[in-house]
C-alpha cells in the first residue's frame, strides 16, 4: 500500500520535494528499490507529524515561515491530487494560516460508529477542538443527519 500511496502522492504536480519518511527498513528497501526518495526516522514517535518534522530535520530543508509541509500517510489509498490542492489552498490564499486538516462529512452510521475511524470535532469557524476515534466522545445520541 505504501508504494500506491507514494505514486498517488506524486501525482501532485506542486511538490518541491516529495519524500518517503519511515522508521522501517522493510519500507525504506522497497522505497530504495523503486527509486523513491527515503529518510530512515526514529522508531518512538506516535504521530505521523512527529516523523515528518524529523525527516524534515534529517534531510537539512531549510524550511521558512511562508513553507508549507504536507504531511500523507501511508494508509491514505484514494489519496488524488484534488485532495492535495484542498489542504494546501487555504495556506495559500492566508499565509496567517497555520496549519489545515483534509476531512469529509461521515454520512453512513457504520462509519461514524467504526472506532478506527478518526473524527474531527471542531467549532463554528472551522477550528479544530479535537480529534477523537470514539463515538462516545462526540455524542451521547445516536447517529447525526446531515
Amino acid at each position: 500500500m505504501v508504494e500506491h500511496v507514494f505514486l498517488r502522492a506524486r501525482m501532485y504536480e506542486g511538490w518541491s520535494n516529495l519524500v518517503l519518511a519511515t522508521c522501517d527498513t522493510e519500507i525504506e528497501q522497497l522505497a530504495i528499490a523503486k527509486g523513491f526518495p527515503v529518510v530512515m526516522t526514529g522508531s518512538h514517535h506516535t504521530r505521523a507529524l512527529d516523523r515528518v518534522a524529523e525527516a524534515v530535520e534529517r534531510l537539512g530543508e531549510d524550511v521558512a515561515d511562508h513553507d508549507i509541509v504536507v504531511c500523507v500517510q501511508g494508509d491514505e489509498p484514494m489519496l488524488r491530487p484534488d485532495m492535495i490542492d484542498a489542504v494546501v489552498a487555504p495556506l495559500l490564499e492566508d499565509p496567517a494560516k497555520a496549519e489545515t486538516i483534509l476531512a469529509m462529512h461521515i454520512t453512513e452510521e457504520s462509519i461514524w460508529l467504526n472506532p478506527d475511524t478518526v473524527k474531527l470535532v471542531f467549532n463554528e469557524t472551522g477550528e479544530v477542538l479535537y480529534i477523537p476515534c470514539a463515538v462516545a466522545l462526540i455524542a451521547k445520541a445516536s447517529f447525526p443527519r446531515i
